[in-house]
């Protein structure tokens, strides 16, 4: 029989140290970060409770565990479970905290967040994550008795660019003495908002994720090689928050990427993420969060595909991730859900929003389809003043999309332009006339909106616009404004809108174009279908034109929304 105990490597570091018969060693070898220790004799893996859930379940019965592991292993089971209950069941003196201006629910994610060291808020989009992170705020420091302003409380929240006002704006409404602080500007004008920010007893610093890597060391990953610049400490490295909350955390799932990388370097007592997209992809997605939040506990991604993520190869010869294995899942499930909240919009509100999806197809009038039909067969246009060509399938499929909302033509500067007319426009129009109340319309191509734009002026029909190319002021005034009461229409990109803004005056939303992001199309669809709305239900029209890849970009995003589903396990709620 296999026997387990904690030693005291040579290093001065805590393992768990297992001692196995020869025939045991494929057994040892599934338990991710175990190595074979040549000095001691003995295979050791590191120090954590994932690792005593693996060991346990890969031996079973075959092993025999020391008291003193025994222990530790149900030490930390205890105190992550503790710290969950504290924060949602919370004492009578908290029971009605914010009551009358958060649902229950709120409150409870509130009281998770508070109560937890390492949290993943992964309440569905539009249930009002901020309100939960910035009360939560305010809980931990009456739960650690803060009781004058001589006590220090500094934290730092990584949101996306669009949200930073709002951001700013929960924390003077929600917390009773938190100050934001907005990061922005060059670097000089960064610099002394952080210093002001670390003068300060009580503050919240609120950065960008693209800021993080000028703000902070990269941690390592992999085999990536670090320049000195990155492997040097900056501001966010020379101290400990008290809490980093990363909002929209599944922007953290390329764990390559240098803004994920900036966001595991610094050091805090807490880390909360927010997302109600935990995956983007695939449950591989899911790994840098984790990593984020406990490091300790999933400090290897390959070893978490291993354990826990269903393969297969793909036509190239590499390996893809396609779901879950069956046989690890209740481990994967029982390990995760010590951090993990979600609740369904629905519930949070008290009342279910019904989301009622509408597909208007279109038609390419003759000249219109014989330009697509063209391109897709040559993969070559030739226009009065130009050509057009793609050299790769990315490029491709590029073009095929804005082919299949609008005619293309050349610039004398040589840039494709879309031009009228645009079936896809005409159908919203026709939307727009027939609703007769607000409309909100994405797309991911500007241009697109630009003709839709047009089309709007000349028939009196007053309407917003946003895009990438305004400032964050701009438009965040353009959504006070449609929230207000102005205009009919509200034109947005997805790129620039789909995150964080609340426009629940509409009751419809219109996608001209659907991104190939499933994470994107499902944010762009929640800022109409969120805590605020009051009408009971929304309707989600999509305008999608016959016969072209605009079918195929809708069936990609309802297919990866399956994924998703398997992890946050919504649709299984539905069956009790």
């Amino acid at each position: 029989m296999a026997t387990a105990e904690l030693i005291t490597d040579n290093n001065g570091k805590e393992r768990i140290a297992v001692k196995i018969h020869l025939r045991e060693k494929s057994l040892i070898k599934q338990v991710p970060g175990a190595r074979y220790d040549a000095e001691l004799g003995v295979w050791t893996t590191r120090k954590a409770y994932t690792a005593c859930v693996q060991l346990s379940n890969i031996f079973r019965n075959a092993l025999e565990v020391s008291t003193e592991l025994k222990e530790y292993a149900q030490g930390e089971y205890t105190k992550t479970i503790a710290q969950r209950e504290r924060g949602l069941l919370l004492d009578a003196e908290l029971q009605h905290w914010r009551e009358g201006e958060m649902s229950p629910l709120q409150r409870v994610g509130a009281g998770f967040l508070a109560g937890a060291e390492s949290a993943i808020l992964a309440d569905e989009m539009g249930a009002g994550k901020t309100v939960q992170a910035t009360v939560a705020v305010d809980i931990v420091i009456m739960l650690n008795d803060i009781a004058t302003l001589n006590e220090r409380f500094h934290g730092l929240a990584v949101v996306p660019n669009s949200t930073k006002r709002g951001w700013a704006r929960h924390i003077d409404e929600w917390t009773l003495s938190v100050r934001p602080y907005v990061l922005k500007g060059n670097k000089k004008q960064r610099l002394e908002i952080i210093e002001a920010f670390k003068a300060d007893k009580r503050a919240m610093l609120i950065a960008n994720w693209e800021q993080l890597r000028a703000h902070s060391r990269l941690a390592p990953y992999g085999n990536i090689r670090l320049t000195d610049e990155e492997r040097t400490p900056k501001e966010f490295n020379d101290f400990e928050f008290d809490v980093i909350i990363a909002d929209e955390a599944h922007r953290a799932k390329n764990a390559s990427s240098k803004q994920t990388r900036g966001l595991w370097a610094p050091k805090a007592k807490r880390k909360w993420a927010m997302t109600g997209t935990p995956i983007a992809n695939h449950p591989g997605d899911l790994w840098s969060i984790l990593h984020f939040i406990d490091p300790d506990e999933w400090p290897s991604r390959s070893a978490y595909i291993d354990r826990y993520c269903l393969t297969q190869w793909n036509v190239h010869g590499g390996m893809d991730i396609v779901g879950i294995r069956y046989d690890t899942r209740d481990e994967f499930y029982h390990l995760i859900d010590r951090y993990f909240l979600r609740r369904l919009k629905r519930d949070i509100m008290g009342r279910d929003i019904v989301k009622v999806p509408e597909v208007r197809y279109v038609e390419l009038p003759p000249k219109h389809r014989k330009m697509y039909k063209e391109f897709k067969e040559e993969l070559l246009l030739m226009l009065e003043n130009g050509a057009i060509s793609a050299t790769n399938p990315l490029a491709a499929t590029s073009r095929l999309v804005q082919l299949s909302a609008a005619p293309l033509d050349m610039t004398d500067e040589g840039k494709y332009v879309m031009v009228k007319p645009s079936p896809k426009v005409a159908e919203l129009l026709s939307l727009v006339e027939a609703v007769e109340e607000p409309v909100v319309v994405f797309s991911a191509s500007k241009q697109l909106l630009y003709l839709a734009a047009e089309e709007l002026e000349k028939k009196g029909i007053p309407y917003l616009f946003a895009s990438g190319d305004q400032g964050e002021d701009e438009r965040a005034e353009a959504v006070e404004r449609f929230q207000a009461g102005e205009g009919t229409v509200f034109l947005a990109t997805q790129g620039a809108m789909s995150e964080g803004v609340t426009l629940t005056r509409a009751k419809v939303l219109c996608f001209l174009q659907r991104d190939w992001s499933m994470v994107k199309n499902k944010q762009a669809e929640d800022r109409i279908h969120r805590w605020g709305q009051e009408a009971d239900s929304v309707t989600i029209v999509d305008i999608i034109t016959e016969d072209t890849i605009d079918e195929r970009v809708y069936e990609v995003f309802t297919t990866k929304e399956g994924r998703l589903d398997e992890v946050t396990r919504d649709s299984w709620k539905e069956l009790l």
